[in-house]
């Protein structure tokens, strides 16, 4: 059983320099505030420190956004259990690795950066520059925003190097904003490097990041070809808008990533892109494709299957083979090359592909190198919107799938023959659709969306510029990366709590605010207590057990008058023990 802890409170200190910072002496629970005001220092701020869990050491803006750094100050996290809420990088000299939770070989473990806007720092000529690299196990970048980023160099880095393959990372990098990172000529120094965010590399792909991307915006993201590259094992992708980018999440190398319920809207940008695949036994489902261009670039397309040769768990900067992966309920409208085979060295990749919804007037439903690397997929009950299918096989039929528009999406009409059409063949594995709601045990809808059978509100939907300052991004900066100050919105930021198993448990979360919240839980099996409050406290978070053989997930959501944050909490499902031998007589 998950234990529930109470958050206590430590002392209060106010600084105004990094000097001032690094005569204190901290200790769990307690706060220091940074006095307002424009810092042009060239300095760095070292954040060390022993917090707690339920008592993080806290430094923060005295109020968010108006902490505004202007020089070349970094920040360097080596602290466990400490927490970085509310300042403002704001021009001035980029360095890279400009924060890193670490300093030399002291690295962060359970800390956060959040609410904190970086705004177009400036790198000697072609160097390259990082804005945030992440070290150490179970860090977070929380509701931070990311514009005008103009240099080379990967946005945000989880690095892998020095860390052991047996264990787990386990960042989360969520409800964070990313804007305007330049095009880089693909000639260019440093052009290759210049992810949004990238996780491991080419020799790490075989050790466990476990870390989770889960409800991002990026927005005019075109850095390169990859907005996000995947180069390690076990990471997953969850309910992120890309619009209007230039590239495509890329499953570069490592296996295993979970890729699901994510918006791809292309708006016809050139270059806009989906998914590609590399490497094996991923599993990508529930994700929605929208107006994406590929403009004949066979790397960006909406689900790309890339045909490498190299053995998967290795070293190798080529391309691992794709085995054993599953791509099912997906929907791609009005795309070119809904699913495409890029050969790299004549190798099938195998898997199934199965319950999806293609729709495009300008190509095939699929496409590319078939006779080469498009020969070792099994196809399930896909249904296409198409003038040709491309290849024959009994996986696909051809349909009318009555699509009416919702807001910018298009999903079908619970009439449509998507509706029950998949059958039960992956209950177990899909239990939600794209937008959360429950999926049933039987006669599923093929496509992301359950437009018949659904149980539950909506919880995810794509975001729109609206949602920047309330519930993506920092509070201080709009969509278009423009500083509006706190505007009375003040600050909200909760704790995450883990995937709780089949039986009863509590868990407590901290809650960072400077107004009066409320809370509220969307699932009877879930209870919350405190459920209002004002400042900074903690919520204990408790479900009952779970008797289905099906996980299940819900939202707890936080509100103030201007701010909303949402927390899902899941549950494991319940599996029957094994009976063991009977006994001798």
């Amino acid at each position: 059983m998950l234990a529930a802890s109470t958050r206590i409170i430590g002392a209060q200190h106010f600084v105004s320099s990094a000097d001032e910072f690094h005569s204190l002496t901290l200790s769990a629970g307690d706060e220091v505030i940074w006095a307002n005001g424009t810092y042009s220092d060239d300095d760095n701020i070292n954040f060390s420190g022993d917090g707690t869990a339920s008592n993080p050491i806290t430094l923060r803006a005295e109020t968010p956004g108006e902490v505004v750094f202007t020089g070349g100050m970094t920040m360097t996290i080596p602290g466990d259990h400490v927490v970085v809420d509310g300042f403002y990088w704001s021009g001035g000299d980029g360095r890279n690795n400009h924060i890193q939770f670490r300093n030399n070989t002291d690295y962060a473990n359970h800390s956060t950066i959040r609410n904190c806007g970086i705004n177009d720092l400036t790198a000697s000529g072609t160097d390259k520059h990082r804005w945030i690299v992440l070290y150490g196990t179970n860090n977070t970048v929380e509701n931070c925003s990311f514009v005008n980023k103009r240099s080379p160099g990967a946005l945000i880095l989880v690095e892998l190097d020095y860390h052991d393959a047996a264990t787990p990372v386990g960042h989360t990098i969520r409800n964070n904003y990313f804007y305007n990172y330049e095009y880089r000529d693909p000639e260019s120094t440093h052009s290759g490097d210049s992810e949004t965010i990238r996780i491991g590399s080419s020799s790490d792909q075989a050790k466990s990041a476990s870390t989770v991307v889960e409800n991002n915006y990026f927005q005019a993201c075109d850095g390169e070809n990859e907005i996000i590259t995947n180069k390690s094992t076990d990471n997953s992708y969850l309910h992120n808008t890309f619009r209007n980018c230039h590239g495509s999440l890329v499953l570069r190398h490592g296996a295993n990533a979970r890729v699901e319920g994510n918006f791809f809207l292309g708006e016809n940008k050139v270059g806009s892109g989906g998914i590609r695949v590399s490497d094996s036994f991923h599993t990508i489902i529930n994700n929605y494709f929208q107006d994406l261009n590929n403009a004949d670039d066979k790397w960006n397309n909406a689900i790309t299957l890339v045909g490498g040769s190299d053995e998967t768990g290795g070293t190798s900067n080529g391309y691992q083979k794709v085995d054993g992966i599953l791509v099912a309920f997906n929907t791609v409208y009005h795309c070119d090359d809904p699913l495409f085979y890029n050969d790299r060295s004549s190798y099938d990749p195998t898997g199934v592909f199965a319950y999806n919804l293609l729709h495009s007037t300008s190509s095939d439903a699929v496409g590319g190198d078939i006779s080469g690397t498009g020969q070792g997929m099994s196809y399930v009950g896909n249904m296409v919107s198409v003038s040709d299918i491309g290849i024959t096989d009994p996986g696909f039929a051809m349909v009318s799938p009555g699509f009416v528009a919702d807001g910018e999406i298009h999903r079908p009409s619970s009439s449509s023959p998507v509706s029950g059409a998949a059958g039960s063949d992956y209950s177990s594995m899909v239990d939600f659709d794209i937008e959360g709601k429950t999926r049933p045990d039987s006669d599923m809808d093929v496509g992301a969306h359950e437009v018949s059978g659904g149980v539950g509100s909506a919880a995810h939907a794509p975001h729109t510029d609206d949602d920047v300052r309330t519930l993506v991004g920092a509070g201080f900066l709009n969509a278009a990366g423009e500083y509006v100050g706190d505007s009375g919105v003040g600050t909200l930021s909760v704790g995450s709590p883990p995937e709780f198993p089949h039986l009863a448990g509590s868990v407590a979360i901290s809650v960072s605010c400077d107004v009066v919240w409320s809370a509220v839980e969307e699932e009877d099996w879930i209870s919350i207590a405190p459920s209002s409050g004002t400042g900074n406290g903690s919520v204990t978070i408790s479900v009952t057990e779970n008797t289905s053989g099906s996980g299940r997930s819900g939202t707890i959501t936080f509100t103030t008058e201007s701010l909303t944050r949402s927390v899902t909490v899941t549950q494991s499902a319940y599996v029957e023990p094994v009976p063991g031998p009977p006994p001798s007589r």
